[in-house]
């Protein structure tokens, strides 16, 4: 509560008179933890824009898929104005002709800086150079790894700089058979996020993400990326030192895997762990470090009919009050450069440095019309992998022919 009223008095203590008016629809996602925190926070909007109705939209409200929900409204033609939502739904809804540009408004606006922003973060949200929505986070990956786990094996916690052959080594002695029934019960690495748990190992040992730059060609058959998946396989099924996702006997979360690659949105859960434990940079490899961005941001219609009062509201929402509210809560990495390498918004743990600096490396996903089924084909591959059906090479460049045919149109 006081960090709300402090909040207040940043937003309103500079207020100036509003000549919004009419009426904009705001769709949101997420827990209901952060959609208390943007409520308040919307009641702050809407006491500099008296004149200006807001209909707050809880996307997830009543179960099921919240992207059905809001396809659904895009069909009927009563879309959100605004919506909050990762940059790989909203940008195949741009592909589509369905959000509004974002440039001509950004540019017009003398208070509004997009160099505010990390780069990565704007890149994520555009298409084709243009830009569609506004970062309100820039959840960077990193490495949590379990202080505990290392202690008693005697081993050093990886910070510094550390690579794949060092993850061998530790396996040896926190990869164990506690129950001697022949299979490890505790491990080095965990991989039960699928994609998202490969992208440090295909950008370290290839340098890239799975889809060229311009979503022409995949790159699951590069060599770099064959090799990447050949020492996760090796790890699972030769060195037994990972937990296999396909056959869990483990997690970070229940204390017995020692690093888990994944982003801050975890952090929260982690906080009533068991175990002391901290995060640390991404491995290197051959073609330096990896992480993937994940980052939701607020959209506007291309239905809008009233452009200046949704933009207006994204850019509060976007901005820095919003985003500290939500990163000292917890929830996200701030979007704004300045922001999210201050102290303010920090608590430990973890040490969120590791976060920070990824972005230097840190890439977006490649959005592409066919996203769905590329992502289909390489979980397929993926799957083979963990059921040991196929080699990595022969898994990858199957799944690579098949992709790189869709995207082709062949």
């Amino acid at each position: 509560m006081v960090l709300f009223v402090v909040l207040v008095m940043a937003y309103t203590s500079t207020a100036v008179g509003s000549e919004l008016q009419g009426s904009i629809t705001f769709g949101w996602k997420g827990t209901l933890e952060a959609m208390e925190i943007t409520k308040q926070m919307l009641e702050v909007f809407k006491e500099k824009h008296p004149d200006l109705e807001v209909d707050f939209v809880y996307l997830m409200a009543g179960g099921g898929s919240w992207q059905e929900k809001l396809k659904t409204m895009i069909l009927a033609g009563t879309p959100p104005d605004v919506t909050k939502m990762e940059y790989q739904v909203g940008m195949p809804l741009a592909i589509e002709g369905l959000l509004l540009p974002l440039d001509e408004l950004a540019a017009k606006d003398r208070a509004f800086r997009l160099t505010d922003y990390f780069p990565v973060a704007l890149q994520a949200h555009s298409y084709q150079g243009r830009l569609y929505g506004l970062p309100q986070e820039a959840n960077l990956g990193a490495f949590f790894y379990n202080e505990d786990m290392f202690e008693l094996a005697g081993l050093l916690p990886p910070t510094g700089d550390w690579d794949h052959d060092d993850i061998l080594e530790w396996g040896k002695k926190l990869a164990r058979d506690i129950d001697g029934d022949g299979l490890n019960d505790t491990f080095v690495i965990d991989y039960s996020w699928g994609r998202t748990s490969m992208e440090p190992h295909i950008q370290a040992f290839n340098g890239q993400g799975y889809l060229t730059d311009d979503g022409s060609r995949t790159l699951l058959g590069e060599p770099g990326f064959i090799q990447a998946m050949e020492w996760v396989s090796d790890t699972v099924h030769v060195w037994g030192i990972a937990n296999n996702p396909r056959r869990s006997r483990g997690s970070f979360a229940r204390g017995n895997v020692a690093l888990f690659y994944n982003g801050p949105w975890m952090i929260t859960g982690f906080r009533s762990a068991q175990f002391r434990w901290d995060a640390t940079l991404t491995p290197l490899g051959p073609k330096g470090r990896g992480t993937r961005l994940s980052s939701d941001g607020l959209q506007i219609s291309q239905q809008t009919k009233n452009p200046e009062a949704a933009w207006e509201l994204a850019k509060f929402m976007a901005g820095e009050q919003v985003q500290m509210a939500l990163a000292r809560a917890g929830y996200l990495i701030p979007s704004l450069r300045r922001l999210a390498q201050s102290q303010s918004w920090r608590v430990s743990p973890p040490d969120y440095e590791p976060f920070i600096q990824s972005a230097a490396w840190s890439l977006p996903e490649i959005i592409v019309p066919q996203l769905d089924e590329v992502r289909r084909l390489y979980d397929a591959a993926l799957t083979a992998l963990w059921l040991r059906e196929q080699t990595p090479q022969a898994a990858f460049t199957q799944a690579a022919t098949l992709i790189n045919n869709l995207l082709q149109g062949r």
